[in-house]
């Protein structure tokens, strides 16, 4: 695979009230980064620790990289303060971020804002984590990681999570992880879930 600056992530997610989620997520942009560079520069470094291999990249940085992002900003005093990380970078690659999911009531597919679900309390905290860190090591890997390094590593994690790499709309990465999982499952869709709407 190769890493373009339009890289978008997408992943399934099993939540406590929602069933499988899928979580979907644009990269943020260079000025972004060029912001925030110092603090995912020791989100990469402490994800890749003293081990050089791509396989322990791959498994231990999805873990920790909100943690760590957290953790190193707190250090350093940038994490709470006015434009610091807290409310510039984690909260644009919220922005950046939407889940999809099946309705309870039958209605079909709905997409929304992460944020959103995560004020409808649809994430509890532990996923909320869980999400935050693999979006926060996709955003260090892409943005930091020497391109080779990157393009090694994502695939091991897409065989291991699931993680799905493109230009897709969230749209066109639905339809795609629908299409696989009847594929998959020899089954037809029903009309409820071919149905998709977007919540803002």
């Amino acid at each position: 695979m190769k890493i373009t600056k339009d890289l978008r992530l997408g992943f399934p997610f099993e939540t406590e009230k929602l069933g499988t989620v899928l979580v979907y997520s644009s990269p943020i942009t260079r000025d972004t980064f060029e912001l925030y560079f110092a603090e995912l520069g020791a989100v990469f470094k402490a994800c890749y620790g003293n081990d050089d291999t791509a396989i322990h990249l791959a498994l231990v940085g999805p873990q920790i990289a909100y943690s760590a992002l957290k953790s190193y900003s707190m250090n350093a005093r940038t994490w709470d303060k006015p434009g610091g990380v807290q409310l510039g970078l984690v909260s644009e690659i919220v922005r950046l971020t939407s889940i999809s999911y099946a309705d309870p009531d039958g209605a079909g597919w709905k997409t929304l804002p992460l944020a959103v679900a995560q004020k409808r309390e649809l994430l509890d905290a532990d996923e909320s984590l869980e999400v935050l860190n693999s979006l926060v090591f996709f955003t260090a890997a892409c943005k930091v990681a020497p391109k080779p390094l990157a393009e090694s590593m994502l695939p091991i994690i897409q065989q291991s999570l699931g993680w799905v790499y493109g230009s897709m709309t969230c749209t066109e990465f639905l339809d795609s992880w629908l299409k696989s999982t009847l594929d998959d499952t020899s089954e037809k869709p029903s009309d409820e879930l071919s149905q998709s709407s977007i919540i803002a």
